[in-house]
């Protein structure tokens, strides 16, 4: 339900940053999804006040919201994906001989695998519940997010 307007904001900030700035038309939609993808995080915290006052806790309004922006979000972030790549290549920033339908696909490859990889370590995050004190439980919380961020950086540089 909240796709729609998500495109639509995407593609008036590419319509504006087409006309003001004269971008090449798959720049400017890089710059509408990067700043369409911004939106559902705004009103987060405000439907986190909204639920821990009472507001539409029995239907789990906030929560369904939320759900739906993390989703736009993914949507925002595959769509942004294929205009980089698109622009990148009508650039010449790919490499010779690679086309951009095969650029594209290993995009798609690359989320799943990102799927997968976020599963996992949400998952192996499950242990810190056995972990009683409240410090050490919020320590090795910070370690174990420095150490995938860097790891996952590291793949993906070396990717």
């Amino acid at each position: 339900m909240s796709f729609m307007p998500q495109v639509c904001e995407a593609c008036v900030a590419a319509g504006i940053a087409k006309a003001v700035f004269d971008m090449p038309t798959e720049v400017a939609f890089t710059l509408g999804f990067n700043l369409a993808c911004i939106s559902p995080s705004i009103v987060v915290p405000g439907l986190m006040t909204l639920n821990n006052k009472g507001y539409g806790r029995k239907k789990n309004i906030a929560g369904i919201l939320i759900a739906a922006g993390t989703f736009d979000d993914i949507i925002c972030i595959i769509l942004f994906s294929v205009c980089k790549t698109v622009a990148l290549h009508n650039g010449g920033f790919d490499a010779p001989g690679s086309s951009m339908s095969w650029a594209i696909g290993y995009l798609f490859v690359q989320n799943i695998v990102a799927y997968f990889i976020g599963m996992a370590l949400g998952l192996m995050g499950w242990v810190f519940k056995f972990i009683k004190d409240e410090y050490t439980r919020l320590l090795v919380k910070a370690a174990w997010l420095i150490i995938c961020a860097l790891g996952l950086t590291s793949m993906e540089w070396g990717a």
